[in-house]
């Protein structure tokens, strides 16, 4: 028999009474941990019962305790979103909710209160009202409720808006027991027609609220959340007394950030052009100047109202250059407030200008193709109140007089370098194009020359390097400037370590220029770099830059590549990460070196590091030397690749023949070293970008470093060496005469692999699931038609299936098996390669549905995504039996799948593919699953 109404009332009491005591124990300062974490959950699982309903209702009826307030109202407004109660019971919670905001309203605090509110909003989300918000309005106007009923407007106006936002955006539902993002949302349903009787109590209560401060800012902010549903015309809205108090309510710290809110929701009024805001944007534009006048006469003190003050001058003026046509009195006359703004000391403060002057800077480009008369003006117009942006700009670039009192990794240093790189480098560079890159620089240049004669005045000098850094580039700026500061290098390298790394990047941008135009300056601009090599905190700038000299001052660099040369034999003093970045400078550097001196610098690079690798025991040292050479190797990969074809073939030349002369020293490593992992991935890392830069010039050295590559895999197996093996595809498997050798060497690889991963666990040899599909996928790219025939992909096609729908394989491999896959239907191959795909899908397709679907519903949605593209391709392919394969596999499917699971695989390939015949194909075959699935 169902429990009597006294019964349920009893347990509920019980229950209750363990709430509380739980609640306390979370809460309490000497609960230990063990004991806290338990009572959470105990919590969290309770909110789960029916009886938590009852409870829930007993204790916001009785209670006055915060923590069991607070605890309820998140409880309750989890249930609803979880629970979804009926339309009948909806609308009691409504009525009992209400209550409970009436009963607490001076009793608990606002979050508690909003809470409760919010609860309300998510039921109206499960059963849409309009009649709700009417209802309301109609009942808690009184004095006394009226704050309760603008609690609710709020709530409701926040979370509408948010739907608003997100409509706007096209974003879409995240959860399927959402709503549909649409213009049918059951919170726009219940606020749209209700905008106009919402926005006349607002106003009736408004003339009433001189009376009630606290009141004032409660219907600034509904007022400003719910302009955006438009229901006023643009006169009634500039008119509105509310909208007309918000200028001066932006002078009272109290209301300010209330006010802050309507006006920039004004302003946002803007951005609708399907109707005319005029009398709105004349009460903007007639209030700036007061706006800023509020603004003007504050101190550092005052941050926290300079603060709202600037956000709001930034978000009006932004509204106002958006689509800005000409330069107009106002336009420069605003331009010189927002300089002003921006002259606050605050970095916040700052800050909020920042979006302005790259609004101002799109909309002038924007002029230059539609309007060059008027871009023209623009800039003329706009050169004498930008000026005085610039010592601006200088005086937010310098580092705090405290800056000498950091070490690294500080968190000042750090949020100060952020912005420095992600905000102050884009507002430098805006201004800059504003007034021209040359003009710009001129105007910051002095304050370098006045003040790099004396150290205390490092602060200074290193703001203007820096901003000379961030303005792009141009041949007047280059031209003009470059010269002389690049004959500063003396002078700078006294200077503070901090001017020293800023001067080091400068050298690095002036890297193109330099090559061009500045020949002399390079052999003192490169004895400075290297001196920071060894020097505290600029030594990873140095080296950043000498790698990017080797790339873009080739003609000066080359001439002093005998400097570099003694530079890498002494790469023992340097840090590993930073003797790698030169030896990768130094390998591209070489590819620009005359044919006539390759072999002999190669030589000189190479056999240092032969003689200790040579000398070598300890497997330390060995891993070290051996990353150095790979880097080595890496930069000459990436230099060779620029070269015309005969110079490419002397510089693999060069490099092959210095690897046969280090062949057998690490062919001996190799066989020594099998059993290290680490060491093995370095040293397949050597040889592939060994054969990367040596393309087929390596063919000489191929069959006794595949017969290496077999024994070691033999001995003790590594991915690494699958991986390895996957760029021998790539450099040889172009070529038919390698196709039948490299597929033998594929065979006896994977066959051993595949025999390891049926005796042992596939988690810990995820890896090796990742590279067979490397291998897999370099041969679809080589020779697809040849491999798809062939046993071995009949036998990896079982190894992915089993690998895709595991999920104690890494994600990782799953993903390379799903692109295994993906490159395997590929419609966009050529008519044989389709052909091949289509006869080896044939007696398999079955399957691969059946693993497809499962990995949906064993996986996350990236997987989906991945799979959707997959049934795409093969619906793209022509095949016929694609809608017959994936019927079978949602029959053969089990009963015992969760529900939730079954409709998240369906749903899963719609979201993901987003294609709309795919979209057509699943909903068909969802409405003829079979029973388990319907």
């Amino acid at each position: 028999a169902a429990p009597t109404a006294e019964e349920v009332w009893c347990s509920a009491t019980t229950s209750s009474t363990q709430v509380v005591k739980r609640i306390q124990a979370l809460y309490g300062p000497q609960t230990p941990k063990e004991e806290r974490d338990a009572c959470d959950k105990w919590l969290q699982d309770f909110r789960k019962e029916e009886v938590a309903w009852t409870v829930i209702d007993q204790l916001l009826t009785n209670s006055e305790d915060q923590s069991v307030l607070s605890f309820c109202a998140t409880a309750l407004t989890w249930r609803v979103k979880n629970a979804k109660p009926d339309q009948a019971l909806s609308a009691q919670l409504q009525q009992c909710v209400l209550n409970h905001i009436v009963r607490l309203r001076q009793k608990a605090p606002k979050p508690i209160l909003q809470q409760l509110s919010l609860t309300i909003v998510k039921l109206l989300v499960l059963h849409p009202n309009p009649s709700l918000v009417p209802e309301l309005c109609n009942s808690l106007t009184q004095p006394e409720t009226v704050d309760v009923l603008l609690l609710f407007l709020d709530t409701l106006g926040d979370e509408a808006g948010f739907i608003l936002e997100e409509l706007e955006e096209g974003a879409e539902a995240t959860r399927a027991d959402e709503p549909d993002i649409n213009d049918e949302h059951p919170l726009l349903v219940s606020v749209r027609p209700n905008t106009r009787l919402v926005m006349d109590l607002i106003h009736n209560v408004w003339s009433g609220a001189q009376s009630v401060p606290s009141r004032i800012s409660f219907v600034l902010k509904v007022y400003a959340k719910w302009l955006r549903f438009g229901s006023l015309q643009p006169e009634h809205v500039a008119a509105s007394p509310i909208t007309q108090a918000s200028i001066q309510a932006l002078g009272d710290l109290q209301h300010a950030e209330d006010a802050c809110e309507v006006v920039t929701e004004l302003a946002m009024l803007l951005a609708d052009k399907t109707q005319n805001w005029t009398p709105v944007s004349t009460f903007l534009s007639s209030n700036i100047l007061n706006i800023y006048n509020l603004l003007a006469p504050l101190g550092p003190d005052d941050s926290e109202r300079a603060d709202i003050l600037t956000r709001v001058l930034a978000r009006i003026c932004r509204m106002f250059v958006r689509d800005m046509s000409v330069i107009t009195v106002d336009t420069i006359a605003m331009v010189g407030i927002m300089v002003k703004a921006a002259s606050y000391p605050d970095q916040r403060v700052f800050s909020h200008t920042l979006g302005f002057w790259h609004r101002l800077q799109v909309a002038v480009e924007s002029l230059k193709d539609k309007n060059p008369a008027a871009f023209e003006a623009a800039i003329k117009g706009l050169s004498e109140p930008l000026s005085a942006i610039i010592p601006v700009l200088l005086k937010h670039t310098a580092f705090p007089a405290e800056a000498d009192k950091w070490t690294e990794g500080d968190d000042d240093e750090d949020a100060f370098a952020d912005f420095r790189r992600n905000d102050l480098s884009e507002a430098i560079e805006d201004c800059s194009q504003l007034l021209v890159p040359i003009n710009a620089v001129l105007k910051a240049y002095p304050a370098l020359v006045q003040n790099i004669g004396n150290p205390a005045n490092w602060r200074e000098v290193e703001a203007v390097l820096f901003f000379i850094s961030c303005v792009p580039r141009s041949e007047p700026l280059e031209n003009g400037l470059y010269p002389q500061l690049l004959a500063n290098s003396v002078a700078l390298s006294q200077q503070h370590w901090r001017v020293r790394a800023a001067y080091i990047e400068v050298i690095r941008i002036a890297g193109p220029w330099i090559n061009e135009k500045g020949g002399e300056f390079m052999p003192a601009l490169l004895d400075f770099t290297i001196a920071c090599l060894a020097q505290p905190h600029v030594h990873k700038t140095a080296i950043s830059t000498i790698c990017s000299l080797c790339k873009t001052c080739t003609q000066h660099m080359v001439r002093l590549f005998p400097v570099l040369k003694d530079r890498a034999m002494l790469t023992g003093s340097l840090t590993l990460e930073n003797a790698k970045k030169l030896m990768d400078g130094i390998g591209c550097l070489t590819c620009k070196l005359p044919e006539s001196e390759l072999n002999g610098a190669v030589e000189g690079l190479c056999s240092p590091i032969l003689i200790r690798l040579q000398a070598a025991s300890d497997p330390g040292v060995i891993t070290i030397e051996v990353q150095k050479l790979m880097a080595l190797f890496r930069g000459v990969d990436s230099g060779v690749q620029k070269e015309s074809d005969s110079k490419m073939v002397a510089i693999s030349q060069a490099w092959a023949k210095a690897f046969g002369v280090m062949w057998p020293a690490l062919n001996s490593i190799i066989e020594r070293a099998v059993q290290s992992e680490d060491l093995m991935e370095h040293l397949t890392g050597l040889l592939r970008y060994v054969m990367l830069a040596c393309d087929t010039e390596f063919r000489a050295h191929l069959e006794p470093l595949i017969q290496t590559l077999v024994t070691a895999f033999n001995t003790k197996p590594h991915s690494c060496l699958l991986w390895l093996m996957g760029t021998v595809i790539t450099v040889f498997g172009k070529e038919d005469v390698y196709v039948g050798p490299i597929m033998d060497v594929m065979n006896v690889l994977i066959g051993r692999t595949v025999k390891m991963l049926a005796e042992e666990p596939v988690g810990p040899n995820s890896d090796f699931i990742q590279e067979i599909f490397y291998l897999m996928t370099m041969g679809m790219n080589r020779f697809p038609t040849r491999l798809l025939a062939s046993p071995l992909a009949a036998a990896v096609f079982d190894v992915a299936l089993a690998s895709i729908v595991n999920s104690d394989v890494k994600r990782e491999a799953a993903f390379l098996t799903l692109k295994f896959f993906l490159d395997a239907t590929d419609p966009r191959s050529q008519p044989d390669v389709r052909d091949a795909v289509r006869a080896f899908l044939q007696p398999r397709g079955a399957k691969l549905a059946e693993a497809m679907i499962v990995a949906v519903i064993n996986r996350d949605l990236d997987t989906s995504d991945r799979v959707g593209d997959i049934l795409l391709n093969i619906k793209e392919l022509k095949e016929p039996q694609l809608q017959a394969w994936l019927h079978h596999a949602l029959s053969a499917l089990p009963q015992d799948i969760p529900p939730k699971a079954k409709q998240a695989c369906l749903d899963s390939f719609n979201k993901a593919t987003r294609k709309k015949e795919v979209h057509i194909l699943l909903e068909k075959l969802h409405r003829e699953a079979p029973s388990n699935w319907r």
